[in-house]
């Protein structure tokens, strides 16, 4: 299998909204504090709206730091620092927004079904923002089951209502959590599908780019060697074959031609595409070149982002890579004139992370050095 093959099956089975646009991820996070600020509230204000019909206010209070730790769940999730937002996190919320409904339903007088299940309106609440981050089957799965367990519980707590009342607050209580759900995996499904269908496209812009940069480096070196062999060695030879006579001095020129010639050969086949980004690559063992597309489209991408910088000393961006047993390591640094190196450092590294199994990002007073580790591909 290719690498480029065996890249885009790895996007495949990890795509997600946050792996495919970690920025956008970050940029959800403030949304997010906005909507677990409004779940609390909800929480609160309905605790204290129908206080009446609590009977046991113990009960009632863990429903509500129930919805304080989803809370704090969702939004300590979409920091950057615990990138990517699991699957494990995403059903940790489903189930304190399930204990949430059903202390409440505990804590309160049997059949207070119209002030009862306000936690699952909370957990509607929380989940708007789970389209950013989870894939759309999982949002689903994870809702058909959250709403079906609220249905039940308000059901099991439905001591002397009719079973119309029984009905229609089963249906409305799990209603918001199924109606949310729905929309967030059509979300998540449309923002995957038209990011899979841009970075597809823009890959392959990329390499036909790379492609035409690489054709018209290489038509330099051909043209470097047409010179060498035209305007210095055909002559050479041609004096030699009019005086018939080999000097020392002949023997002398005739292996400084041949280094040269050998020079300019070695560097027409040892140009990467590294060369076409950085200013200076030490890779003598062409790994840089065994990244996977992905892996090479973001490294590309920080360095541009890096030259934008107008603060970037020029020719100061090097990268350098080597092997260590079955993994490589890349290190890339960048100069800056004093305070000029001030990059968002959280999101760069939720990029980076994405595609590198680790990535360091490390931003001094002058300069900017990146390490990446990941498995050369074959």
């Amino acid at each position: 299998m290719s690498a480029r093959a065996t890249g885009r099956q790895a996007s495949q089975q990890r795509a997600t909204p946050q792996r495919l646009d970690p920025l956008g991820g970050l940029t959800a996070q403030y949304f997010i504090w906005s909507v677990a600020i409004i779940a609390v509230a909800v929480a609160v204000t309905q605790v204290v709206r129908h206080a009446n019909d609590v009977r046991s206010p113990a009960l009632e209070a863990i429903a509500l730091l129930c919805i304080v730790a989803a809370g704090g769940a969702v939004v300590d999730g979409a920091a950057a620092r615990r990138f990517p937002f699991s699957a494990q996190r995403h059903a940790f919320l489903h189930v304190l927004g399930v204990l949430a409904v059903a202390f409440d339903l505990a804590g309160r007088d049997h059949g207070a079904g119209e002030s009862a299940a306000w936690g699952a309106v909370c957990l509607a609440i929380l989940l708007m923002t789970i389209g950013s981050y989870r894939p759309a089957a999982e949002i689903l799965l994870m809702t058909a089951v959250s709403s079906i367990t609220v249905a039940a519980l308000v059901v099991g707590f439905s001591a002397g209502l009719t079973p119309a009342q029984v009905a229609l607050f089963a249906i409305t209580r799990a209603a918001p959590i199924a109606a949310v759900g729905a929309g967030a995996a059509a979300f998540s499904n449309t923002l995957v599908t038209r990011l899979t269908q841009w970075q597809n496209g823009a890959a392959e812009r990329a390499e036909i780019a790379r492609a035409t940069v690489r054709e018209e480096l290489l038509a330099e070196v051909s043209n470097a060697r047409h010179e060498l062999l035209e305007h210095r060695a055909a002559p050479f030879l041609q004096d030699v074959l009019d005086r018939g006579v080999v000097t020392p001095a002949d023997a002398a020129r005739a292996r400084g031609l041949a280094t040269a010639l050998r020079r300019t050969m070695l560097a027409e086949a040892g140009r990467g595409w590294l060369v076409e980004l950085a200013d200076t690559v030490d890779d003598p063992e062409k790994v840089a070149d065994r990244m996977t597309p992905q892996q090479r489209m973001t490294l590309g991408a920080l360095i541009s982002e890096l030259r934008a910088i107008v603060s970037l000393v020029p020719g100061s961006i090097a990268v350098s890579a080597t092997t260590r047993g079955s993994e490589a390591v890349a290190t890339m640094t960048a100069t800056f004139t004093q305070d000029g190196a001030r990059l968002r450092t959280a999101a760069y590294l939720a990029v980076l992370r994405t595609f590198f199994r680790r990535a360091t990002l490390v931003v001094g007073p002058t300069t900017v050095t990146v390490t990446l580790e990941f498995v050369p591909a074959n």
